[in-house]
C-alpha cells in the first residue's frame, strides 16, 4: 500500500527513534508534538489515529528493543518554522501503553501486515490497517493485565471516598459498560447485515467499528458516551472532536443518557456526522493543557526548607 495515496482513511504508525538509518534526528516530543518530512504532509491529517513505534537504533551505536509504546490522535499540522523541509503536528489524547508491545508476537509473527518485506520499517510514518491497529492496542491492554496494571480498581483496605459531586470509579465503569452494551444492541438493530466490533478501552477516537458485509473497506466508526444525567450532556476530548470531523462521512455518536443502573432504564440519542457547532452541538472548553517553559520562580529552595 502506498503511504502517499490512499482511498480509504487508515491509522498511522509514527516511528520515534533516537536516530535513523541515515543518521537523521528529529525534534519529537512524545505525547506533545511530532516532526516529520514534508513528503508525509498529505497523510498526516488532524483527527487521524496513530500508534507510536520505537526503532532499534540508538544514538552513538547499539540497539534497543523494537516496540509500540503509545497511541493518540493527530492534532493541528503546520510547516516547521525552523526547517523548510519538515512539518510538525500536535499530538492529542496521548496514552502511553502501561507495558510496551513487542513488534512481533509470541510466535514470531509481525503485528503489522507485510512487515516481513525488506525495507518495510524504513519509512518513519506508515499506514496500517484498522485490524493491525486494533491488534496492537489490544496487545497493550493484555500486557497491562499480565503485568498487574490496568484500570484503577478498589484494593484491600478502606476505599477512598469519591470527591464531592463525582461518581466513584466503580460507578463510572458500570455506566460505561452499560452504555456500550446498549449502543451495541442499537447498532445491531440499525445494521442487521453488518458486524459490530467493540474496540479496546484505550482505543482513540471511537468505541465500535461497524463493518458492512457489502465491501471490505465499508465501515462506520461509532463513538459511545454514557451519562446518568437526564439529557445528552457529555465530555469529549479535542482528539475525539477532531476524529469525528476527519471521518465525518462514516462517523456516528451514540449518547446513552438518563441511565438508571438499578432499573436498567435509559434514553438514547443518535447522531450521524461530525460533532460541531454547525451540526447541533454547543461546545464549551473546560480544560487547558499547560506546560512550563521557563525556570521556576519564588523563594529559593533553602528558604522554603528553613520556613517549614
Amino acid at each position: 500500500m502506498s503511504i502517499l495515496s490512499r482511498a480509504v482513511l487508515m491509522p498511522l504508525v509514527f516511528a520515534e527513534s533516537e536516530i535513523t538509518a541515515a543518521g537523521i534526528t528529529y525534534e519529537d516530543r512524545t505525547g506533545v508534538s511530532y516532526q516529520y518530512p514534508r513528503r508525509y504532509r498529505h497523510i498526516i491529517q488532524p483527527g487521524e489515529q496513530f500508534v507510536y513505534y520505537q526503532g532499534r537504533r540508538k544514538r552513538g551505536g547499539g540497539t534497543v528493543p523494537q516496540v509500540y509504546f503509545g497511541t493518540g490522535v493527530v492534532g493541528s499540522t503546520a510547516p516547521d518554522p525552523n526547517r523548510s523541509d519538515r512539518f510538525m503536528c500536535e499530538i492529542l489524547d496521548y496514552q502511553a501503553f502501561p507495558t510496551p508491545v513487542p513488534f512481533k508476537n509470541a510466535t514470531g509473527d509481525y503485528l503489522e501486515t507485510g512487515a516481513d518485506r525488506r525495507g518495510y520499517f524504513q519509512p518513519g510514518v506508515r499506514v496500517i490497517s484498522q485490524e493491525d491497529f486494533k491488534c496492537i492496542v489490544e496487545a497493550a491492554q493484555v500486557g497491562a493485565v499480565a503485568a498487574g496494571e490496568g484500570p484503577a480498581t478498589p484494593v484491600a483496605g478502606k476505599p477512598r471516598p469519591p470527591a464531592p459531586g463525582y461518581a466513584s470509579p466503580a460507578t463510572l465503569r458500570a455506566v460505561e459498560e452499560f452504555a456500550l452494551r446498549v449502543a451495541l444492541d442499537e447498532v445491531c438493530r440499525r445494521y442487521p447485515h453488518a458486524t459490530a466490533e467493540q474496540q479496546p478501552r484505550n482505543n482513540p477516537g471511537f468505541d465500535i467499528l461497524v463493518r458492512r458485509k457489502s465491501a471490505s473497506a465499508d465501515w462506520i466508526y461509532v463513538e459511545v458516551k454514557g451519562t446518568t444525567r437526564g439529557f445528552p450532556q457529555f465530555f469529549m476530548t479535542e482528539g475525539e472532536l477532531q476524529f469525528s470531523r476527519r471521518h465525518m462521512d462514516r462517523y456516528c455518536l451514540v449518547v446513552i443518557h438518563k441511565i438508571r443502573l438499578d432499573a436498567g432504564s435509559y434514553d438514547l440519542f443518535w447522531h450521524d456526522g461530525p460533532v460541531a457547532v454547525g451540526t447541533g452541538f454547543r461546545l464549551s472548553p473546560v480544560q487547558w493543557a499547560c506546560e512550563v517553559v521557563r525556570k521556576a520562580s519564588g523563594p529559593p529552595l533553602e528558604a522554603l526548607r528553613f520556613q517549614s
